[in-house]
């Protein structure tokens, strides 16, 4: 500790520390523009100079470090003095009224200047110019005082390095890449140099609402609707035009305060023309208006965007809701009673709140009598969850994203986090340029590659090979953690005995790297103290996914890599609430907390509770779901806020599944191409409309509140549902979510302690015995794991080969996945003005050599045909794919990645293929 004195009050700190904090925590402002929280202190600006005794000149305090026995002075005329000319001299060059006064009305540099007296005085230069090739941030080089807060933001913050300085002299300027335009450089628009600018030279442009000052708006803390991240956000709103103005990141234990392009600008979706505001029915009910050869968006070629409302809604009428909820419950009945419980199936949403997933499940379960309830897990991570609960006895995380920090080494593997989980990947970019040494696997080279220590492109589908090398290394070179595999693990010389045939020679031919780049890999993680894994959907997305994950878990299992601090297991999770409705029981072999549908104590228990005798058996899953609605053996549906349609594989069969049911309600905020084959569409309400929990994919368990009001008789998801269980017999009666999560909570042993009051702004982590005082349990299983004897147990797997293999007429395999701007099947991103505007159509993206080889540039329209279907689109040429792979984005409807995509499962997650079938490429014509 440092003893010194701060305009006469004595004050003890930490050694390291700058005078500029010590004041601040005396107190004491110091002015300064430079400087902002977060980031490391340059002293560029000099506003925050102080004077201190025996110095020969003023200091600035945001870099001076105390040192004992100093004397400092914040203020006094000399300081005013030099602060005034500093303030004059910027104010000079900027505009009159700032970008910034105009919006969000924070403009640090004239608010100091209003402060200390300041007035332009001095002659102006040459104009600086503007660049508006932004479709979210307006630059202003005028306004630009050279702070470099912005360089630092992207450099320190989102690690993007896009913005540095350019030009020499007066002509200085941020620049972005080489001087080019922010919009056409690699510049991802997290926003976060928006978000620390002290002027007007970088600021939002409006997207649903004009941007004006917080104190004119509202503020509504809540939680970002896109991805599993769950990053705590703050929307300021516009009560009088119901609309969301602005947004920006808050301080949170998850995401810190950061955001990116989804969450900062992504927002304005819920207020689209094309919000459901009445119930609807179709007009020849009940006679399908849709045949299977015409129905839906992919398979006509058409010019891009979402579902045509001039083409569709003249299939349907408006209803009033007593008429469409009783139609729904008589039909579902009627289906019910002729053709038995099995015959009525239901897809949940992990867009919805946990209390709507709870309900749905519920439903399904306790009045249609079935368990064929599923969601999109089935689609992301269901080979994860059934790997986890095999061998740990848990499906969730065992450590969060940011327990990153604490790691020597982390493997990422399946992964395109950059684009998937941004804000996530900050923190794995941050702790690399720490010294964390980043292990990336992946066929596809990725923004999270650029970070890696070691970049391991192996070959599509050879996973398990891979971690079985690594696994043979480590046992050969005495690596393995044998305290922990006696103690704490079952199974390790059944796994010993298959991973020895997998010699770092024969792994390098299978996955095609060098042997010595996986004895590196293998050795470096085999020696670290704290190694953390986190995978994708490229781990999990394979009819091989449950033997990819069992594998990788293996790995940390024998070095001792689980229940310690920067040590873990981490399956990223895709949708906002997956976790969560996972947790909540929206799965077909499991009731809330993961208890098995067929143990009779877990039933017996959900019976009790619920008043009725439940089904014994597993339900389908949703693959499954519709095969049995295209054989006629499931006729009726109730999909509430998902998308069939685009999101299974091998559109053409869900074609005929959803065109076969006899009855079908869809829930959503929007018409889908899903509700394009609806019976009755309900209009819903959008995570900004309402109150419920999300559970991220740490586990966080985060209250989302209402930022806006639902438009015209648009309802609440949970009341709807309850209406529909009244009407078919079983009343659901609740007061409000929190009631709804009170009663999921006391069935759920994982939530169990948690108190949605005491939720706050941040959430909690779950476990969490004791919600009042804590946080939450970060690293989970540091004693023993939740199964019958409190081991894991190592799960030996074989490589084997993928479903649909190239060959001469099919040479190419397609890998399907997401890009940065976009999420799931686009209804609500292609409806955001920005992220439209930034990423607004489908690529097929081809390696360089393909490309050649093909007579193909960039630009060119190519066919991509598969046994299934195919599409065409634009190619965009890029290394990032392997030659002989490539990759399309499955958010396009004119271009549907799923119409080429195969329906073969794996046999246990019951996950479809989506990383791997067979395709051919030839150039296309307009």
């Amino acid at each position: 500790m440092v003893e010194l004195e701060i305009d006469g009050r004595a004050v003890s700190v930490a050694a390291g520390t700058t005078v500029w904090e010590a004041a601040r925590d005396l107190g004491i402002d110091i002015p300064t523009l430079c400087h902002a929280p977060g980031l490391e202190p340059v002293g560029v600006c000099r506003v925050c100079v102080v004077e201190i005794e025996g110095a020969r000149v003023m200091a600035a305090s945001c870099v001076r470090e105390v040192e004992p026995g100093m004397v400092v002075r914040t203020g006094g005329a000399k300081l005013e003095r030099a602060r005034r000319v500093l303030t004059e001299l910027l104010m000079s060059e900027q505009p009159d009224r700032s970008a910034r006064q105009e919006s969000t009305g924070d403009d640090r540099l004239h608010e100091l200047a209003r402060n200390l007296g300041s007035s332009p005085r001095y002659p102006r230069g040459a104009e600086r110019p503007a660049d508006d090739s932004s479709p979210v941030i307006a630059v202003d080089h005028q306004a630009c005082i050279l702070c470099d807060r912005c360089v630092r933001a992207c450099d320190e913050v989102q690690h993007n390095d896009v913005i540095g300085r350019t030009g020499k002299g007066y002509s200085v300027r941020i620049g972005f890449d080489l001087d080019a335009g922010m919009g056409v450089s690699s510049c991802v628009s997290c926003g976060e140099c928006v978000a620390v600018c002290p002027t007007g030279a970088l600021v939002n442009k409006p997207l649903s609402a004009p941007i004006r000052p917080a104190t004119a708006l509202e503020a509504v803390d809540t939680v970002c609707p896109y991805c599993g991240v769950g990053c705590a956000l703050t929307y300021h709103v516009d009560r009088a035009e119901n609309r969301v103005a602005w947004a920006e990141g808050r301080a949170s234990p998850g995401n810190q305060g950061r955001l990116c392009v989804k969450g900062r600008y992504g927002f304005d979706y819920v207020s689209h023309p094309h919000r459901l505001t009445r119930p609807l029915i179709r007009v020849d009910y009940p006679k399908k208006a849709l045949s299977p050869e015409v129905a839906g968006g992919p398979r006509r070629r058409k010019p891009g965007g979402v579902v045509d409302y001039d083409e569709v809604m003249p299939a349907f009428r408006e209803a009033s809701w007593e008429e469409a909820l009783d139609l729904v419950a008589s039909r579902l009945l009627e289906i019910r009673d002729e053709s038995g419980s099995g015959a009525l199936a239901g897809f949940g949403s992990a867009k919805c709140s946990n209390e709507e997933a709870y309900l749905f499940q519920k439903l399904v379960r306790a009045v249609f009598g079935t368990n064929n309830v599923d969601h999109c897990t089935r689609l992301c991570h269901a080979s994860s969850v059934a790997a986890l609960l095999q061998m740990i006895g848990s499906g969730a995380v065992t450590t969060t994203y940011g327990d990153v920090a604490n790691s020597d080494v982390a493997i990422i593997t399946g992964s395109n986090t950059t684009a998937n989980h941004p804000v996530a990947a900050t923190f794995f970019k941050e702790a690399a340029r720490r010294g964390t040494r980043l292990i990336v696997v992946d066929p596809r080279s990725s923004g999270i590659a650029d970070e890696a220590w070691r970049f391991c492109r192996i070959r599509s589908g050879s996973d398990v090979a891979f971690y079985n090398g690594m696994m043979n290394v480590i046992i050969e070179e005495g690596l393995v953690d044998e305290a922990f595999v006696a103690e704490r693990t079952t199974g390790f010389e059944a796994l010993r005995r298959v991973v020895s045939a997998y010699t770092p020679e024969r792994v390098a031919a299978i996955c095609g790297i060098p042997a010595e780049l996986l004895r590196e890999v293998a050795e470096t993680y085999g020696r670290a103290q704290a190694a953390i894994t986190f995978w994708g959907m490229g781990m999990s997305q394979h009819v091989h996914g449950t033997d990819n994950c069992r594998s990788i878990i293996s790995l940390a299992l024998i070095t001792g890599n689980v229940g310690r601090p920067g040590t873990g297991l981490h399956p990223l999770r895709g949708q906002n609430n997956v976790q969560g409705a996972s947790d909540a029981g929206l799965i077909p072999m499991s009731y809330p907390g993961y208890q098995p549908v067929t143990s009779d104590v877990a039933r017996g228990r959900f019976e009790e509770a619920w008043g009725v005798e439940l089904a014994r058996e597993a339900g389908l899953t949703s693959v499954e779901i519709l095969e049995a609605a295209r054989d006629g053996e499931v006729r009726g549906m109730y999909m509430l806020g998902e998308n069939p349609f685009l999101s299974e594989p091998n559109v053409n069969e869900v074609r005929k599944g959803l065109t076969n049911l006899d009855f079908l309600v869809v829930q959503d905020i929007f018409l889908t191409e899903t509700a394009e084959f609806a019976d009755v569409v309900l209009p819903a309400t959008s995570a900004l409309e309402k109150t419920g929990t999300y559970t991220n994919t740490d586990r966080r368990v985060q209250v989302g509140r209402p930022a806006l009001r639902a438009p015209g008789e648009a309802r609440l998801d949970w009341e709807i549902v309850c209406e529909i269980s009244r009407r078919m017999g079983h009343p659901m009666d609740y007061a409000s979510a929190s009631e709804i999560f009170d009663e999921m909570v006391s069935l759920t042993d994982s939530y169990r302690g948690l108190d949605y009051d005491a939720l706050g702004l941040t959430g909690k982590l779950y476990p969490c015995p004791d919600p009042e005082g804590s946080d939450g349990t970060v690293v989970m299983f540091a004693e023993r794991f939740p199964t019958e004897d409190g081991r894991a147990r190592l799960v030996p797997a074989q490589h084997s080969g993928a479903d649909e293999l190239p060959d001469d007429d099919w040479p190419f395999i397609l890998v399907t996945g997401r890009v940065l701007e976009h999420w799931h099947t686009g209804v609500m991103t292609r409806r955001s003005r920005a992220l439209s505007a930034i990423e607004p159509s489908a690529f097929v993206e081809v390696h360089p050599d393909d490309c050649e080889a093909l007579t193909l540039s960039e630009g060119d329209l190519a066919w991509v045909r598969s046994r299934r279907g195919e599409v065409l689109l634009p190619v965009r040429v890029s290394k990032s794919t392997q030659p002989g792979s490539v990759f399309i984005p499955f958010h396009y409807r004119e271009a549907a990645a799923n119409l080429l995509t195969t329906d073969k499962l794996d046999p246990d997650g019951k996950i479809p293929e989506f990383k791997f079938c067979a395709v051919r490429v030839e150039r296309g014509e307009a």
